[in-house]
């Protein structure tokens, strides 16, 4: 199942000019690390009041992208999104090895909260 991200609500979450959009927002993690990482659809967006995000741009993979994920403690774990897969990895931050598959996230992984900003070529 595709990682679900929700694009933060105007005036923060979207920024459009003529050549770039950029768009930023948060997500979760659920269930088990899926081979690989973690699938994005970047067509299927929606703000935090549930309206679909339309991205102005016939190719939906970002030019750039950046995720952090923490939690109250201070604790982080390494991310890095696949351009050539659009996939979200995450690594163990002692090894910097990528996680296992189908290993079950921490229940701190699980409750903290996916921090990401993209930006995408507009038409």
């Amino acid at each position: 199942m595709p990682l679900a991200l929700t694009v933060n609500n105007e005036p923060n979450g979207q920024d459009n000019s003529q050549r770039r959009g950029i768009i930023e927002g948060t997500g979760v993690l659920t269930g088990d690390y899926a081979t690989g990482g973690e699938a994005i659809d970047w067509l299927t967006l929606q703000d935090a009041s549930g309206q679909n995000v339309l991205l102005n741009t016939s190719n939906p993979s970002p030019l750039w992208v950046e995720f952090y994920i923490g939690e109250p403690d201070g604790a982080v774990w390494p991310l890095a999104y696949n351009y050539s897969t659009g996939k979200l990895q995450s690594f163990v931050q002692s090894t910097g090895d990528e996680i296992a598959n189908d290993t079950a996230y921490s229940s701190a992984q699980l409750g903290a909260v996916l921090y990401f900003k993209a930006e995408f070529q507009n038409d």
